[in-house]
């Protein structure tokens, strides 16, 4: 997908009311069953809709948005990517770290 960075204020405002509080997939039992829920398990990344820690910094037509994790769960890194999928609700894993986003990129242009 052709993200696009986002602004310092973009960055705030999406801050203010998108990741600004901790919650977990689990509370949304309105949204996700347990099985959905399991599917998204991802042992470097923590079973959260919402954290308070996660940082957009990349965004992709108002609704997916790559997100730098300052909380990642037990096999993950502090500072890995991962994207927000919105119309499906997921948090997904994307690299390790900005330096393997972009090696990743580049390897794809080229």
């Amino acid at each position: 997908m052709p993200f696009c960075l986002m602004s310092l204020q973009d960055i705030e405002n999406i801050k203010e009311y998108f990741q600004n509080k901790d919650a977990l997939l689990t509370e949304f039992t309105e949204y996700f069953s347990s099985d959905e829920v399991d599917k998204m398990r991802d042992s470097r990344v923590k079973p959260y809709l919402f954290n308070k820690r996660w940082i957009s910094f990349a965004e992709y037509g108002d609704s997916c948005f790559l997100m730098f994790d300052f909380d990642p769960n037990n096999a993950g890194k502090e500072g890995q990517i991962i994207c927000y999928i919105h119309d499906s609700d997921e948090i997904v894993y994307v690299a390790e770290g900005i330096t393997e986003l972009i090696d990743e990129i580049m390897t794809e242009i080229n």
